[in-house]
């Protein structure tokens, strides 16, 4: 059982590999070519096997997604001159982003948490902690 299990996840990622070859043979990205993979896949009857084996590399994926997201395009698109000449303007709309942001959590936070109590079973409560992350970084 566990070899066919390694064997459906070694066809998914060379379906990947294949279509993401296969896209930049052609003059497109390979983001393209592993989209269409994804594609192709989630049509397959074994759908729900593939995400299974997948679910562990979740996390990983995305990570990996939001730091060459983050980091690596944004960061090399950054005027480090433009940065550095204007340090005091930056670092007071940061700290006022941040402000801001902490007082709408404050705000809206106690209003969920009692939404949350009131419809339980239809609705997954949100931790707060992680929007306020989130929004940072969005």
């Amino acid at each position: 059982h566990q070899g066919v299990q390694k064997l459906l996840l070694l066809f998914c990622l060379l379906t990947v590999e294949g279509t993401s070859l296969l896209t930049r043979m052609l003059g497109f990205s390979d983001t393209l070519g592993a989209f269409l993979a994804g594609a192709l896949l989630a049509e397959t009857n074994f759908r729900t096997q593939i995400e299974a084996h997948i679910r562990p590399f979740r996390g990983l994926i995305l990570g990996f997604f939001f730091f060459v997201l983050l980091y690596i395009t944004t960061g090399t698109s950054i005027d480090m001159q433009l940065l550095f000449r204007e340090w005091p303007n930056v670092l007071s709309l940061l700290g006022g982003l941040i402000v801001i942001n902490t007082l709408t959590i404050t705000a809206i936070g106690p209003r969920q948490a009692v939404f949350a109590r009131k419809y339980a079973n239809r609705t997954a409560s949100i931790p707060w902690r992680r929007i306020w992350i989130r929004g940072i970084f969005s």
